[in-house]
């Protein structure tokens, strides 16, 4: 039996109320950090949606394909298991749009790492052993565990990935992992 097709979903879909402002927009090397996600994770997989909020339509539509959460916000759980329900025969690789440091020969090495037969192919961090529900490849069989979680109103995808089946590695560079969420996460201006 083979794979299910892999499709990426940037999850961009926020409120950033800490950031103060979109994080899909904000500059990171002179880009969007939108346009930045969209075009890493493109290397990698073929087929990328951006996973916003009806009100980010016009923000984000000039930077590719949209999947409009049809959930209510409950975080990152809202666009992923909207994604899933528009197209449950799906892996999706998800990255969030906050994670600048990421890089392409990490997400190739998460494609390479996958195991449909967990339920997730997720990065772990080293020093900390948490697992990254970001930067992963969530497979079909997610699917009944996220809508489960939902109507007991638990949207925290770490909480799945930690009581499930998960294939793990760890990055080679630890920042890739880290994400933006304050004003004071972002580089000083050169």
């Amino acid at each position: 039996m083979s794979a299910p097709p892999v499709r990426g979903l940037i999850l961009s879909g926020g409120t950033s109320s800490r950031m103060g402002q979109d994080k899909g927009r904000l500059l990171w090397k002179g880009i969007p950090l939108i346009q930045r996600q969209v075009n890493l994770l493109c290397q990698i997989i073929p087929s990328v949606v951006i996973s916003c909020r009806q009100d980010q339509v016009d923000l984000y539509h000039p930077y590719g394909d949209l999947l409009i959460d049809d959930l209510p916000s409950h975080g990152p759980m809202s666009g992923l298991l909207t994604a899933f329900q528009h197209a449950p025969e799906n892996a999706w690789f998800v990255l969030a749009v906050d994670m600048p440091n990421m890089d392409a020969h990490h997400l190739a090495q998460l494609l390479h790492s996958r195991n449909p037969k967990t339920v997730a192919t997720v990065f772990q961090d080293l020093e900390s052993l948490t697992l990254q529900p970001l930067a992963a490849i969530w497979e079909p069989t997610a699917l009944p565990l996220l809508t489960k979680a939902w109507q007991n109103q638990r949207f925290s995808l770490l909480r799945i990935l930690e009581s499930n089946p998960v294939t793990t590695l760890f990055p080679t560079d630890k920042t890739v992992l880290n994400n933006v969420n304050r004003p004071e996460d972002l580089p000083e201006p050169s």
